[in-house]
């Protein structure tokens, strides 16, 4: 597609006369089938306001790896984050969704670390930073609501293929000097018609 121009920019043209860039003190832009950015250290995309990298083709991936597969050595780390707050403000939100569907189900989202080789699978951690008044932040697992039944939440250790499959621990902390630990409440909703849900608590068959 053609790149409007006005006055004071920079234009790059291709063999067809067509503009591929266009820069000038407000605008970078480029408009090409396919465009490549790398650096041999750092590459960094910057702006005061916001920084929007979007996928507007119908059905295409959007890609953000960390390089060294083809080398010996460790791959490199990814960071997703929001920056710290100035002195008089919070930090912004990290949010990771799916778009909605029109027909049929909508997108999932996973998250799991890559099998290893001579060592052991890599960790998962979900934690809240700490606070210094009120109450600490929470942490909410909710599965998906629908108009006929609900999502389940399944919490599973881990498989093991020829020894002890892992364990699973939900408890409380120890409570500081001055208080009481937490409690645990395992509750099921209740019931509009009919009879409540159960609570089974089974071990397995030897």
């Amino acid at each position: 597609c053609a790149l409007p121009i006005s006055q004071g920019q920079i234009l790059l043209k291709d063999g067809l006369n067509n503009n591929v860039m266009a820069l000038s003190n407000a605008q970078f832009t480029v408009s090409a089938t396919f465009a490549s950015m790398s650096s041999s250290q750092t590459l960094s995309l910057t702006g005061n306001t916001a920084v929007v990298i979007d996928q507007t083709g119908a059905g295409g991936t959007l890609k953000i790896s960390a390089g060294g597969q083809n080398i010996a050595s460790n791959s490199g780390d990814i960071i997703i984050g929001s920056a710290n707050a100035g002195s008089g403000g919070i930090s912004g939100d990290t949010v990771v969704k799916t778009g909605t569907s029109k027909t049929g189900n909508s997108g999932g989202i996973s998250v799991f670390t890559g099998q290893a080789t001579g060592g052991k699978g890599g960790k998962v951690t979900l934690s809240v930073g700490q606070g210094n008044t009120g109450i600490g932040g929470y942490v909410s697992l909710t599965a998906g609501p629908s108009l006929v039944t609900g999502g389940t939440l399944t919490v599973l250790s881990g498989i093991s293929g020829t020894s002890t499959s892992g364990v699973v621990v939900i408890r409380s902390p120890n409570s500081g000097t001055n208080g009481v630990s937490g409690f645990m409440k395992f509750a099921t909703g209740t019931s509009g018609s009919g009879a409540s849900g159960r609570l089974a608590v089974s071990s397995g068959s030897a």
